[in-house]
């Protein structure tokens, strides 16, 4: 089982942050049915969690690593918070929502189709997730 983490569990959080944005709807179901398999051939145990919590593990350590290492290269797109003249409860971070989602979150609310973006946290971490993988991917195809 240690083998297993070591090699087959390693590789898939390897980038994950970056590839688990522009996964597809039946990838982390392939995924699952993989780790499944793995689990009924005995090579990785049953209380390990699914593909999704993977995937939110990853995404929370480098958000964190970002958020709390001042020289941390992704840290130029997160901008500062902003003052707020309001009482809210204290945010894990200080910065503020970034401009395109916003915009974003205002045309959401505006179109009347019911949509509304209720985590501009979670819009700002998926913007972020998607400037890491076109970093990687740029870096990569040079």
């Amino acid at each position: 089982m240690d083998v297993f983490r070591a090699t087959v569990e390693s590789k898939i959080q390897y980038a994950a942050p970056a590839w688990s944005g522009i996964c597809t709807a039946g990838d982390p179901d392939r995924l699952n049915a993989f780790l499944r398999r793995c689990v009924k051939l005995g090579y990785r145990d049953k209380s390990t969690p699914y593909i999704e919590d993977i995937f939110g593990d990853c995404d929370e350590q480098l958000f964190s690593r970002i958020n709390t290492n001042s020289l941390h290269i992704l840290q130029q797109y997160l901008p500062e918070r902003s003052s707020l003249s309001y009482s809210l409860r204290l945010r894990r971070h200080n910065k503020t929502l970034i401009a395109s989602v916003v915009t974003v979150a205002g045309i959401c609310n505006s179109a009347g189709g019911g949509v509304f973006v209720n985590k501009p946290l979670r819009c700002q971490w998926q913007w972020l997730v998607s400037k890491v993988g076109l970093l990687i991917y740029r870096a990569v195809n040079r």
